[in-house]
């Protein structure tokens, strides 16, 4: 019976017999003893598949028993020395043992992680010399190796570009010269194009490119580490030089960030603001969190490493960080962009994280981009699905993403509404007779949109508010329509929530936001019977019907949110946003609705007048998030300031509509 020592553990292969209808343990010292599923309880069978390979033990109280599954899936019993089973995550066991077998595996992650993280090319024999560890099973070995992060790197010294050396030497345990130079303006070189016109420029050759801080000949990506959907890591092996380089990449406009030299310890960030980002999506440390990743995947890691990647796949993000806007306005117009100014024909392979879910909140995005039709991938549910896939299939990771909506994604999306059946209503409404419209013939009675918003940032009244702005509509503009939006649904979701598109914290609201959208407009409907207004409401109906109504209406009235990334960036439609003072006056992102750098040709948008709006941070918010942000308190208005502004508002809209009609003005029939 082999016997190996590793790191100070001993390796039992072959450790289970069966005695006497129960499962025995072979020990180092040639003993045989009886295993517990429980204490009292023998063991007497394992889950259909799985079979035990091999028993590590070390001078700690915890031993592993380690098992193979269907697929070459991995997993674990944690025992005790009476060889009981104690369960198969760190957080089953008591401190002391957890400590204790913390202790063990210290020295084989260690050098494990070493190995991938600062070699050019892994050695297979390091995965030998780890099995007591790789044999744990993926759930537990990131519970290992984010627990020993600290011991597994030393933590880097963080430099900007510009306060870089002109020249710094950096190790390369695996160059012909023991060390090389890096050159401070090839670094930045680097840096000055931005990493989403370097993926347009993949297309060319099926590889993102990064120039080599050495002398700037332009280097292949070996491969990328997947750490998550928002946070990649770009690993370059400049072979004529021996060094190894990593550009990591994040934000919701996936940008490069930082270079990392980890023979160096050294991470070089862009500027102040990515080094910003650096500490608020990597609060571990980028160094500590691409360690433990190798460790963790250096299975997968070592043999993809060996021959490189082939290709590049695009990740969308999954159903824990996709959004209503930043899908639109990041992943969408990154798509759109690559497609339009792509330099060759090797597009990325899309990944749809979590797809069965359905995370598409505008529909297939082969119905937007035929371009990419046989090229979408559905069926991984999680990332380490995703990681796993990328690493077997030698695909390099991406994100491409945008930050402008352009024309072109504009008619993309309104060439995939179905307007009829809205078309088809509003036409029997305005030609209908239950209601009188007290206008001129000639004059047509304005379509208005309001976006509800419920979860926080909106009008301490917000049902009062609305009844009196349908009152209002009603006694302004006789026979108006008035379309109540709010949460909408996705065409497909097998999640727990079904098809409806959930919003940001939604999980901690007491009541569903859509139960209280639908509650505010059975009240207006109420409030508002007999008199001369229409009212309609897509809540919890599908996206694309919110979009039809959007195309059908003249303009809007909404509080400042996602519901302007339907009312603007899809539809493109003039209107007056409401927002509390605090983020009128000074919300950095408050224009991206309206300024031509973030949407192409956008008509107007005003803003309501700060001067009408008190914000009240006391206000109870269904949805308790940020509570000390300013930027999240709920407000209150001068209601007969802002309609007035609205008045004048939608005036000058119906004259420039009556004077210049739209070529296709549905509504004037």
């Amino acid at each position: 019976m082999p016997v190996t020592p590793a790191h100070g553990l001993t390796t039992v292969s072959d450790p289970v017999i069966l005695t006497d209808g129960c499962h025995h343990l072979r020990l180092a010292s040639g003993d045989i003893v009886p295993l517990f599923e429980a204490p009292g309880l023998p063991s007497c069978s394992f889950l259909p598949g799985w079979s035990p390979v091999a028993l590590y033990s070390g001078a700690g109280a915890v031993s592993v028993l380690a098992f193979e599954g269907p697929g070459g899936a991995t997993g674990c019993w944690l025992l005790d020395r009476d060889n009981v089973r104690l369960g198969d995550s760190l957080g089953e066991l008591p401190p002391e043992l957890a400590a204790d077998l913390l202790d063990s595996l210290r020295p084989v992650v260690a050098a494990l992680a070493g190995e991938l993280l600062l070699r050019t090319h892994p050695s297979p024999s390091a995965l030998q010399e780890a099995l007591a560890f790789l044999h744990l099973g993926r759930e537990l070995r990131e519970q290992v190796a984010d627990a020993l992060s600290l011991d597994l790197v030393v933590p880097p010294q963080v430099l900007l570009a510009d306060a870089l050396a002109t020249s710094t030497l950096v190790p390369t345990p695996d160059g012909v010269v023991p060390e090389v130079a890096i050159d401070r303006l090839l670094v930045r070189a680097g840096f000055a194009v931005d990493l989403q016109d370097r993926l347009v420029s993949s297309t060319l050759a099926g590889l993102l490119e990064w120039p080599s801080p050495v002398d700037g000949r332009m280097v292949a990506t070996q491969q990328c580490l997947y750490l998550d959907d928002f946070r990649l890591a770009y690993r370059f092996v400049d072979s004529r030089h021996g060094l190894l380089f990593y550009v990591v990449a994040s934000d919701h406009l996936c940008r490069s960030l930082a270079l990392y030299l980890p023979t160096a310890d050294l991470l070089v960030v862009k500027d102040d603001w990515s080094r910003h980002l650096t500490e608020v999506y990597f609060p571990v440390g980028i160094a500590r969190r691409l360690a433990a990743h190798c460790a963790v995947w250096a299975t997968e890691l070592v043999p993809a490493l060996s021959v490189g990647a082939r290709g590049m796949a695009s990740v969308m993000r999954g159903p824990g960080g996709a959004h209503l806007g930043h899908q639109l306005w990041n992943e969408l117009t990154g798509m759109e962009n690559l497609l339009t100014h792509a330099n060759g024909a090797e597009l990325p392979e899309w990944i749809v994280a979590g797809g069965p879910e359905g995370v598409e909140f505008w529909g297939p995005i082969e119905r937007l981009f035929p371009e990419l039709e046989g090229r979408v991938n559905r069926s991984l549910a999680s990332d380490a699905d995703i990681a796993s896939h990328l690493y077997a299939n030698r695909l390099c990771a991406a994100r491409v993403t945008g930050e402008r909506v352009s024309a072109e994604l504009r008619r993309r999306l309104q060439a995939s509404i179905d307007m009829a059946p809205a078309r088809a209503r509003l036409r029997a409404l305005q030609h209908g007779d239950d209601i009188a419209s007290a206008g001129a013939d000639d004059e047509r009675p304005p379509v208005i949109l309001f976006g509800l918003r419920v979860e926080n940032r909106t009008l301490t009244d917000l049902a009062g508010f609305c009844v009196r702005l349908a009152g209002f509509i009603a006694e302004t503009w006789p026979g108006a329509v008035l379309v109540l939006d709010g949460h909408n649904a996705r065409e497909v979701g097998s999640g727990v929530h079904g098809t409806r598109i959930m919003s940001h914290g939604e999980v901690f609201a007491p009541t569903e936001p859509l139960v209280i959208e639908q509650a505010i407009a059975a009240q207006v409907r109420e409030a508002v019977l007999g008199r001369p207004v229409h009212i309609v409401d897509t809540l919890g109906l599908p996206i694309a019907e919110s979009l039809a109504w959007s195309m059908l209406s003249d303009c809007f009235i909404s509080i400042w949110g996602a519901s302007l990334a339907k009312f603007r960036w899809v539809c493109n439609k003039p209107g007056l946003a409401i927002s509390s003072r605090a983020n009128l006056l000074h919300r950095d992102d408050l224009h991206i609705y309206d300024l031509p750098r973030y949407m192409e040709d956008p008509t107007q948008l005003l803003m309501a007048d700060p001067a009408a709006v008190t914000d009240d941070g006391a206000a109870p918010r269904l949805v308790p998030v940020a509570l000390d942000n300013p930027f999240f308190a709920n407000f209150r208005v001068d209601e007969d300031r802002l309609f007035d502004q609205f008045r004048a508002f939608v005036f000058e809209v119906m004259t420039a509509k009556s004077i210049a009609p739209e070529p296709e003005d549905v509504l004037a029939s």
